[in-house]
């Protein structure tokens, strides 16, 4: 009796399972850009008091993007959540950027909805989201992008060209 049960159970497993193609990647788009987009993309939190004051999502586009392929400028698309707070907005909080001790040479905050935006598979939405250039520094390889907040501290986000 447990032998025939065993058996058809077996039969009934592999029947189920072998008409479903598995795979991790079924879950993600197929596009070339997203694969380079999530190699390109870091998340982190900042602490203040053991609590997440800040929640950063930073893609380094240059990377990922042929728009914005340059030996020039350092492209990113920055998300920043401020928890408990309903204003994230840049020009308002006392945050700031910075790469490699540089200043950021230009700051364009970035609609949500934006094609830009929503090609990023790792993303917040209730994140204010901005498009930040740097100056090239070509001879260093390590992207060292500094957040910092005149309350809660800073974080460094490092990535590689």
């Amino acid at each position: 009796m447990n032998k025939n049960y065993l058996i058809s159970s077996l039969l009934a497993l592999t029947f189920f399972t072998g008409c479903e193609t598995t795979n991790a990647l079924n879950n993600f788009k197929s596009e070339i850009q997203s694969a380079y987009a999530i190699e390109n993309t870091k998340k982190r939190d900042l602490y203040y008091n053991n609590e997440i004051k800040a929640i950063l999502f930073v893609t380094y586009l240059n990377n990922i993007n042929k728009k914005y392929k340059s030996d020039d400028i350092n492209s990113f698309l920055i998300g920043v959540h401020l928890t408990n707070n309903e204003n994230n907005d840049l020009n308002k909080d006392t945050y700031s950027f910075s790469l490699n001790n540089q200043k950021a040479t230009s700051i364009n905050k970035i609609d949500t909805n934006s094609n830009l935006v929503q090609s990023i598979p790792l993303k917040n939405n209730w994140a204010k989201y901005y498009l930040i250039d740097f100056k090239n520094d070509e001879d260093k390889k390590d992207l060292n992008l500094k957040f910092s907040h005149i309350n809660f501290g800073h974080l460094t986000i490092t990535l590689q060209k």
